[in-house]
C-alpha cells in the first residue's frame, strides 16, 4: 500500500470536512443540539461531517471498518479500520471557541506476518492539518 498517497487522499477528505464544519460555524444552530449523556454533547454538524468523512474513506478503501464518534457506522473490516471523531471538541464549537478538530486514525496492515501495524493520523485545528504516517510494533496484543 502507497500510504504517502493514502495520506494525500485522506488529507484532502479532511479538508473538505473541515471547510464545512467552518461553514457550518458561522451560521450554527444551537437549537440542534443534542445531549448523548451528561456533559456530553452532539451536534447536527457532527452528524453530517461523520457522514461525509464515512462516504468519503470508503471509496479510498472500501473494504476498511468503521469506529465512529457518533455511530454512524460501527463495522470491522479484515484488515483497515478507520476510527474517527469528526468534531473533536463539540463543546468548544457550539460555543464558538475556534479550539476543535477533525480526529481521523487508521488502524491495521500487517507486514509479512509480523504484528506490526501502520495507522494515519489526521487532526484539522483551526484550519491547520498535521498528517502523520505512524508505525507501531504490537506485542502481546
Amino acid at each position: 500500500m502507497d500510504y504517502e498517497l493514502l495520506c494525500t487522499k485522506v488529507c484532502a477528505i479532511a479538508r473538505l470536512t473541515g471547510n464545512f464544519i467552518r461553514k457550518e460555524s458561522m451560521n450554527f444552530d444551537a437549537q440542534k443540539i443534542e445531549f448523548k449523556g451528561l456533559n456530553d454533547l452532539v451536534s447536527y454538524v457532527d452528524k453530517q461531517a461523520e457522514q461525509q468523512l464515512v462516504a468519503n474513506l470508503s471509496k479510498v478503501l472500501p473494504n476498511a471498518g468503521f469506529t465512529t464518534e457518533e455511530e454512524t457506522i460501527n463495522s470491522r473490516g479484515e484488515v483497515f479500520n478507520w476510527i474517527i471523531d469528526p468534531l473533536d471538541g463539540t463543546t468548544n464549537f457550539i460555543h464558538g471557541i475556534p479550539t476543535y478538530s477533525i480526529s481521523i486514525a487508521l488502524y491495521g496492515g500487517y507486514v509479512a506476518d509480523k504484528s506490526e501495524k501502520r495507522g494515519l493520523l489526521l487532526k484539522i485545528f483551526s484550519g491547520v492539518l498535521l498528517c502523520s504516517l505512524v508505525m507501531l510494533l504490537v506485542t502481546g496484543l
